[in-house]
């Protein structure tokens, strides 16, 4: 019962996270740049937030409005430093549930399978 809403409460932490941090930020992303695709858009969010950051992909570089660019750049700035914050947290938050012995499980189903 327990083990039920342990992985119930990690499937809704990963679901939440996966939605408001990589798939919001990277349709807002693909609105906002000119030229990049969804994929681009997601790729750059998911290279950003987990620190590999390529650099392949450079947000405001291409937008046209100039005068705004300068608040463009500081609210990605502050998308990235909010993103890695979630990031974090979220992976606390998956290593903090000991109970679930996720490692425990895959162990078992590999010895019962070999």
């Amino acid at each position: 019962m327990f083990s039920k809403v342990r992985l119930a409460h990690l499937a809704t932490i990963g679901i939440l996270f996966i939605l408001s941090v990589m798939l919001l930020p990277s349709v807002i992303f693909y609105l906002l740049e000119p030229g990049w695709s969804l994929l681009d858009t997601f790729y750059f969010v998911f290279i950003s937030l987990t620190t590999i950051g390529l650099g392949d992909y450079i947000p405001g570089d291409n937008i046209i409005h100039e005068p705004y660019r300068d608040i463009y750049k500081s609210g990605v700035g502050i998308f990235l430093l909010l993103g890695l914050i979630m990031m974090s947290l979220t992976l606390t938050v998956f290593y903090d549930i000991p109970q679930l012995n996720l490692g425990l499980h895959l162990l078992r189903h590999r010895y019962l399978y070999t």
